[in-house]
């Protein structure tokens, strides 16, 4: 084959395989649902913010108002809103629900929270640490987060709300800093964590 063929032969490849991804592309099945959460403003800054989703739909966030302060609520899978009360905060952020409707986040006081379907909320600061937040939960409660001491910032899985049962997540390298962001139901987590050379990696670990 001459060298004119197999040029031309790579150009329609490459040419087949753009216009493949480009139909791909015109043809992904999303689409995008826009709304405005309670409390949202309409000035710079200001608006809604959605953090967490559970397996029924059902999602997480807050309304920032003009003034800054922050409403949080859970949009139900059939498109109404629940208020969550976290203790009165207007900076309190609901981070992550489950499918049973428990929530978690930080109160905006430094402390994690955790506030089940139809409870009231309990707040934790992990023991040594300044802060602490709450980022996910699965369907059977398993929990994870971060907190913050005077020499690091790492990750930590809770087996439930009010379990004994706590493993902090260390960085494999650099100044131990780690955001345990999501757990599914078989315990795999993902976030993601600061490396020696000052970027942001990405774990994926399985807790047994």
């Amino acid at each position: 084959m001459s060298k004119r063929s197999r040029l031309t032969l790579l150009t329609l490849g490459i040419g087949g395989l753009l216009g493949f991804l480009a139909n791909a592309a015109q043809a992904a099945p999303y689409h995008f649902t826009n709304f405005d959460g309670l409390g949202s403003g309409s000035g710079a800054g200001a608006g809604t913010n959605m953090n967490g989703i559970a397996n029924n739909g059902a999602a997480v966030g807050f309304g920032i108002a003009n003034n800054g302060n922050f409403t949080n609520f859970i949009r139900n899978p059939n498109g109404s809103f629940t208020t969550l009360n976290i203790n009165g905060s207007t900076h309190a952020m609901a981070l992550g629900i489950n499918i049973t409707g428990d929530v978690v986040g930080t109160d905006g006081n430094g402390n994690a929270f955790f506030l089940p379907n139809g409870g009231t909320v309990q707040t934790c600061l992990i023991s040594g640490s300044t802060s602490s937040t709450t980022f996910g939960i699965n369907d059977t409660g398993n929990i994870v987060g971060q907190f913050t001491t005077a020499t690091a910032t790492p990750g930590f899985f809770l087996t439930n709300s009010s379990s004994s049962s706590f493993i902090t997540i260390h960085a494999p390298s650099g100044p131990n800093t780690v955001n345990a962001q999501g757990v599914n139901n078989n315990w795999l987590i993902v976030g993601f964590y600061v490396g020696t050379d000052g970027q942001d990696h990405v774990p994926y670990d399985l807790l047994l």
